[in-house]
C-alpha cells in the first residue's frame, strides 16, 4: 500500500500513475472537497503540455504577452507559445477523478496526524501502509512528523480575484513590488491580482487593488523556497511538490515541477529506482538556477529594475525572453549574458 497525503495536482497525479500500473494506492485529503481552498495563480507555460494532457474544460484563458512595469519604463514580451490560465479547482478535481477511476481510493475529511512505520494515523483511524508520500503543501505535516521539515524558508503570497477591465491576453508584472507583483486575467472582466514577498506585502497588495479594480475574493498563504539541502526521502517516507519545495524561486510556480516529480516518483516505485536521483536529474538544475536568479533579484534596487526593463526592451534581448520557457531558466541565463553583457553585473549578485 502506498499512502498519498494531499489531493492537490502532484498527489492526485502520482496516485493516478501508480494506480494505472496496478499499485494499491490511497489518497488522504483533509478537506471535504477537492480543489478547495484555491491558493494558486494558475498560470502555466506551454511546457505543461509536454508533461500532461490538460483537460480543455479547465482552461479559462490564453496569454500571449507579458508587460513588465516599472516606475518610469515598461517593456512588453510576446511569448512564442501561449501560456494558459486554468481553473485550479477544476484542474485538481480532474486529476483526482483520473486517480479514482484508475483504482485509487480517496479518503476525504481525513487529516494525516502521524506515522509509526507501519500505519498512518488520522482523525478517522489508522491505515496500514508500506510507503508514505507527502504531497501536503508548504508546511507538510508528513515532513514535520518524520524529521524532514528542517531549516525551511518561505515567502508570503497575497492574491485577490478582481473585477475590472483587462487586456485578456496580457499579464502585467511589477518586478519592484515585494519580490514581484502580478495581474493575470481570467478574461476581460476578471483578473488575479497578487504580490509575493518575504513578509506579508499588504502595502504593495493594496496599491495593486486600488489600481486594478474591486476585489471579489481573496486568497493568501506561504510559498516554500527551494534549497538543494532539503531531503525528500527518508526510509519509506517521501515528499513531493510543495512539500518537497519543488517550486521555482523566480515566479514561485510549482505545478509543472510537481507533475514531473510525480512522474519520477511513480517511475522509482515501478522500476525500483532512486527517487531523489531521478528528480534531481530531471529538474534539479533548473530549481538551483531559479534560486540563484531569485537571490540576485532580491539584491536589486529600484534603479536596477528600471535599467533591466530598459535592457529587456532591446530586440535581441526580447527575442531571448520570447523563445525560452521560464520553467527552464538555465539556457536563458547563459543566452542573456552572452547577448547582452550588461546582464553580467546582475548575474554576479547571485554569487
Amino acid at each position: 500500500m502506498i499512502s498519498v497525503i494531499g489531493a492537490g495536482p502532484a498527489g492526485s497525479y502520482v496516485a493516478y500513475l501508480l494506480a494505472r500500473e496496478g499499485k494499491e494506492v490511497s489518497i488522504f485529503e483533509e478537506h471535504a472537497a477537492i480543489g478547495r481552498p484555491v491558493q494558486c495563480t494558475g498560470i502555466l507555460t506551454s511546457s505543461i503540455f509536454d508533461v500532461i494532457k490538460v483537460p480543455k474544460n479547465v482552461i479559462l484563458n490564453k496569454i500571449k504577452r507579458f508587460k513588465f512595469i516599472g516606475n518610469n519604463n515598461d517593456a512588453e514580451i510576446n511569448v512564442k507559445n501561449e501560456n494558459i490560465v486554468i481553473d485550479r479547482g477544476k484542474f485538481d478535481e480532474e486529476l483526482c477523478n483520473m486517480a479514482v477511476d484508475s483504482g485509487a481510493k480517496l479518503h476525504l475529511k481525513t487529516r494525516y496526524e502521524g506515522f509509526n512505520g507501519k500505519e498512518i494515523l488520522t482523525n478517522n483511524g489508522c491505515f496500514k501502509t508500506d510507503k508514505l508520500l507527502g504531497a501536503d503543501g508548504p508546511f507538510s505535516r508528513v515532513a514535520f512528523t518524520n524529521g524532514l521539515l528542517t531549516n525551511r524558508k518561505y515567502v508570503y503570497g497575497m492574491q485577490a480575484t478582481v473585477s475590472g477591465n483587462f487586456e485578456k491576453d496580457t499579464v502585467d508584472i511589477y518586478p519592484g513590488l515585494g519580490e514581484f507583483g502580478w495581474v493575470v486575467p481570467e478574461n476581460e472582466s476578471f483578473a488575479r491580482v497578487g504580490v509575493a514577498a518575504e513578509k506579508a506585502p499588504k502595502e504593495e497588495f493594496d496599491f495593486l487593488l486600488k489600481k486594478y479594480g474591486k476585489p471579489v475574493c481573496y486568497s493568501h498563504g506561504p510559498i516554500p523556497i527551494y534549497s538543494p539541502k532539503h531531503i525528500t526521502e527518508k526510509n519509506n517516507v517521501y515528499l513531493l511538490g510543495d512539500a518537497a519545495t519543488h517550486v521555482k524561486a523566480t515566479t514561485y510556480g510549482g505545478i509543472i515541477y510537481g507533475i514531473m516529480g510525480a512522474q519520477e516518483f511513480a517511475k522509482s516505485i515501478c522500476e525500483n529506482l532512486d527517487y531523489t536521483k531521478l528528480w534531481k536529474k530531471r529538474f534539479g538544475k533548473e530549481l538551483w538556477v531559479s534560486l540563484k536568479i531569485r537571490n540576485a533579484l532580491n539584491k536589486l534596487k529600484e534603479e536596477d529594475y528600471e535599467r533591466i526593463i530598459q535592457l529587456i526592451s532591446q530586440k535581441r534581448v526580447m527575442n531571448i525572453f520570447e523563445s525560452i520557457d521560464r520553467d527552464f531558466p538555465a539556457k536563458m541565463v547563459l543566452k542573456l549574458v552572452l547577448n547582452e553583457p550588461r546582464f553580467f553585473s546582475y548575474a554576479l549578485k547571485a554569487i
